[in-house]
C-alpha cells in the first residue's frame, strides 16, 4: 500500500511509538529487566513468551561478559552469532547501567544468574540465543 499510495500515511508500529524495527523488543526487554521487572511482567507487558525473554537475556549476559573478558564489538557479534548493531545497542545499555545505581545492581544480578546457568539444557530449557 505504501508503494502504490504514497500519499496516504500508513500507521507503522515504529511510526507510532517512535521504535525502529527488530532491536527494539530485545531492547526493551533488557531494559525492563535492568528496571527490575520480572519475567512474568515483562512477557506480560511486551507480550512475549518466557523463552523468548530468557533467550533475550541469556544474550544480553553473554554479551556484556564477552566485554568482560575483553572481546570487541564485532568479535562478539560474530561468536555469538548476532548482528554487529545489536551487540553495540547491548553494550550501551550495559554502560548506561554505570550511572544508574538501580540498573547496575540489577545488571550484577543478571551476570551472577547467567554465571550460574552455564549449561545447555540445565533448566529444561534451551539457552542458546
Amino acid at each position: 500500500m505504501r508503494e502504490t499510495s504514497p500519499e496516504i500515511a500508513v500507521p507503522l508500529r515504529s511510526l507510532r511509538q517512535d521504535i525502529g524495527p527488530v532491536l527494539t523488543h530485545r531492547t526493551a526487554i533488557v531494559k525492563a529487566a535492568l528496571d527490575g521487572k520480572t519475567t512474568s511482567e515483562i512477557c506480560y507487558d511486551l507480550r512475549h513468551s518466557p523463552e523468548a525473554v530468557a533467550n533475550y537475556l541469556s544474550t544480553f549476559v553473554r554479551c556484556v561478559q564477552s566485554q568482560r573478558h575483553g572481546l570487541s564489538a564485532p568479535e562478539i557479534a560474530f561468536l555469538l552469532r548476532r548482528g554487529p548493531t545489536l551487540i553495540e545497542r547491548y553494550l550501551e545499555l550495559a554502560t548506561e547501567c554505570e550511572t544508574d545505581p538501580n540498573r547496575a545492581a540489577h545488571l550484577e544480578e543478571l551476570m551472577r544468574l547467567g554465571q550460574a546457568g552455564g549449561k545447555k539444557g540445565a533448566a529444561g530449557g534451551r539457552t542458546h540465543g
